[in-house]
């Protein structure tokens, strides 16, 4: 029956995808949007209740990739698509008017289907869990732990120790020149005073001979 049919198909000489007619077109719907390669993907068209279609075609990409007899009474129509490459799909339906003349439906509206190498994704999980590995050898958080900490403390310890030894030799050098501008006073300079004091002494001296009875 389906040779015949196909026989029938080949008489008018066009490829069904590519020659819409003008009845109502039905509707395509894919189960997914996205796949792999190797992945199957449902096709479901859906025609009109009633409808005088004999015959329903799979189209990708304005070629025919399946057709299927119809059955009275039934309007929903399924193709598994074993995924390959990325493409659009169509569906429609032909009518046969005689056995030697059959009309075609317009094509429903297209749904694209996105294929991606199974190859290149995993080369893509791989890199990811390479650098989720590295992020978690990282310290969370940027906590630091006791030996870091004593790390950063010597180190601090030996940039300051320079430091804290120039401060301490600038001052004692500041204090040397400070004693070597204004030296201290000698004992010599004292003795004005100590001699200003020796008058008195040696007045009241005379003062007492003089009143010594002879």
């Amino acid at each position: 029956m389906i040779l015949l049919w196909l026989l029938c198909a080949g008489v008018t000489g066009q490829e069904p995808c590519s020659s819409p007619g003008d009845f109502p077109s039905p509707t395509l719907s894919l189960s997914t949007s996205s796949a792999q390669v190797g992945d199957s993907v449902l096709a479901q068209c859906s025609l009109r209740p009633n409808s005088l279609a004999a015959l329903v075609i799979f189209c990708q990409d304005g070629k025919e990739i399946s057709s299927q007899l119809t059955t009275p009474g039934q309007s929903l129509y399924q193709y598994k698509i074993s995924v390959r490459s990325s493409g659009q799909f169509r569906c429609m339906y032909q009518y046969r008017i005689n056995q030697n003349h059959v009309n075609n439906s317009r094509l429903s509206l297209p749904r694209t289907l996105n294929v991606t190498d199974r190859s290149v994704h995993s080369g893509d999980a791989d890199h990811s869990n390479s650098g989720s590995s590295e992020k978690k050898s990282i310290p969370d958080g940027g906590r630091l732990g006791p030996e870091a900490i004593w790390g950063i403390a010597g180190l601090s310890v030996l940039c300051l120790a320079p430091l804290i030894y120039l401060l301490v030799k600038k001052v004692n050098s500041s204090q040397t020149a400070a004693l070597r501008t204004h030296p201290r006073r000698s004992r010599s300079s004292m003795l004005p005073s100590e001699s200003s004091a020796q008058p008195g002494f040696l007045g009241c001296r005379k003062t007492r001979l003089q009143h010594t009875p002879l």
